[in-house]
C-alpha cells in the first residue's frame, strides 16, 4: 500500500463524516462547531493510533516486524496464508527466494509502511496471525579442550524454543560419530555448517519444522560417505578449512538432497574437530604427518642452500675469469718496448713470447707449481705467492 492511498483512503473518511454531518445538522453554526471537534479529534487520534500499531506490532497482532535477513510467515489458524521477507537484494518468485532481476526490485515490492516503518501488515487478529513453531537451539561448545568428550563439542539445548521468524542464513554444527575410513579406523568428526534458506515454506510447513534435524542426517551421511573412501592420514593432510577442495565437494554432495527435499541449501562447510576412536594410530599419523613436514621443510633448506652455493661458485668463476684475461700481456707492446731498450728484435720477440706463455701459466686459477720455459731465452718471471707455495 502506497503513501497515497493511504492518504486517499484517509481523506475520503474525513469526506463521508463531514457530509454525515452536513446533512443531519441543520443550523450551520453546529456544523462548524461539529466538524472543528472532528478535526480536533482526528488529529488526536492519528498519533494515539500510531502508538497503539507500535505496541502490537512487536506482539505481531495487526502488524509485524522484520529485522534484516528475516522470514515470517502469515497463517488463517493452521494454513499458509503469505510469506514476508526483508532480505536485500532478494525478491520471491513462486516460493523460491531469487536475485532481484533489476536494482531496486527488492524495495520497489514493499509497501509504504513497510519501506518508512518497517510494519509489515499481517490482517485483523486473531484471524490473520504470525506462525510460530519450535526449534533446538545448538552451539559449538568454545571450550573445548584435549580431553573433552566429542559428545560434548556442542552445546545443545534440552527443550525447544517456540520462534516466530525463521533466519535466511544460518550456520550449525554437526556431530558425525564413528566415521569409518579406508580400512578399519575410525574418528569422531564435528563439522561446522552454514545453510541458506531456497524455498521458505518448505522446510517450515513442507517439513513441519524438523527441517533442523534432516539437515544433520543429510550432512552426516554426507560425511560419511565421502570419508568411507579414503584413509585417515589423507583426512589429515587434506584441506578442511571452509573453500578447499573437501569443502567443495561435500557442499555440492549434500545439496543434491537438501535443496529440493528441505528448500534449503548448504553454503558453507568446514570440519572443526575431529578425534580418532583408536589412539596408539592416531599418535602415529600424527607423528608421521609431523615428520613430513619436517623433512619438507629440510628439503627445501637445502634447496635453498644449494642455490646460494652455486650463485657463490658462479661469481667466483667468474671474478677469476676478469682477473685472469686482464693479466694476459700484449706481447706486441712488450716487444716494442725491449727493442726501444737496445735488445736485438730476435731476441727481444722471443723474451715477449716466453713472458706471455708465463702469464698463462701462472694466472691465479692456475695449478702449476713449477714453469720450465725451453724456448732458447733465458728470462725471469715472477710469480706471485701463495698459500701453501710459489709459482
Amino acid at each position: 500500500m502506497s503513501k497515497w492511498k493511504v492518504l486517499a483512503i484517509i481523506a475520503v473518511i474525513m469526506a463521508l463524516v463531514v457530509l454525515t454531518v452536513l446533512f443531519v445538522v441543520k443550523f450551520a453554526g453546529t456544523f462548524l462547531i461539529i466538524s472543528g471537534m472532528l478535526f480536533i479529534f482526528t488529529i488526536i487520534m492519528i498519533p494515539l493510533l500510531g502508538g497503539i500499531v507500535w505496541r502490537l506490532a512487536p506482539q505481531n497482532k495487526f502488524f509485524t516486524l522484520l529485522q534484516t535477513g528475516d522470514i515470517k510467515f502469515i497463517v488463517a489458524g493452521e494454513s499458509w496464508v503469505k510469506t514476508l521477507i526483508n532480505i536485500p537484494r532478494k525478491v520471491l518468485i513462486n516460493g523460491i527466494l531469487v536475485d532481484e532481476l533489476h536494482p531496486g526490485d527488492a524495495e520497489n515490492q514493499k509497501t509504504f509502511l513497510e519501506k518508512k516503518f518497517g510494519l509489515y501488515w499481517v490482517g485483523i487478529y486473531p484471524f490473520r496471525q504470525i506462525y510460530s513453531f519450535p526449534i533446538v537451539k545448538v552451539r559449538e561448545n568454545q571450550n573445548v579442550g584435549p580431553k573433552t568428550k566429542p559428545e560434548e563439542w556442542i552445546e545443545r539445548e534440552k527443550t525447544a524454543t517456540p520462534v516466530n521468524e525463521l533466519r535466511w542464513k544460518f550456520p550449525r554444527p554437526v556431530l558425525v560419530p564413528g566415521v569409518e575410513f579406508a580400512g578399519t579406523l575410525r574418528a569422531d568428526i564435528l563439522v561446522l555448517c552454514k545453510f541458506e534458506v531456497v524455498e521458505p515454506m518448505v522446510p517450515v510447513f513442507i517439513q513441519k519444522a524438523r527441517f533442523f534435524e534432516l539437515l544433520e542426517s543429510y550432512t552426516r551421511n554426507g560425511v560419511i560417505n565421502y570419508c568411507q573412501d579414503m584413509d585417515y592420514q589423507h583426512f589429515i593432510t587434506a584441506d578442511k578449512k571452509d573453500g578447499g577442495k573437501m569443502s567443495d565437494d561435500m557442499i555440492i554432495h549434500i545439496n543434491k538432497y537438501t535443496q529440493h527435499e528441505i528448500g534449503v541449501s548448504v553454503r558453507g562447510f568446514a570440519v572443526s574437530q575431529y578425534d580418532s576412536s583408536d589412539k596408539e594410530t592416531q599418535i602415529l599419523m600424527q607423528a608421521m604427518e609431523t615428520a613430513r613436514l619436517q623433512g619438507e621443510a629440510a628439503v627445501k633448506k637445502a634447496e635453498q642452500e644449494g642455490l646460494a652455493l652455486v650463485k657463490l661458485a658462479t661469481k667466483q668463476a667468474e671474478a677469476d675469469r676478469i682477473r685472469g684475461e686482464a693479466k694476459i700481456v700484449d706481447i706486441t707492446a712488450l716487444t716494442n718496448e725491449l727493442i726501444a731498450k737496445g735488445v736485438d728484435p730476435n731476441v727481444a720477440a722471443q723474451m715477449a713470447a716466453a713472458v706471455g706463455r708465463a702469464e698463462r701459466f701462472t694466472r691465479d686459477t692456475s695449478h702449476l707449481t713449477t714453469l720450465v720455459d725451453g724456448s732458447g731465452a733465458n728470462i725471469a718471471i715472477p710469480i706471485n705467492p701463495t698459500t701453501g707455495g710459489q709459482k
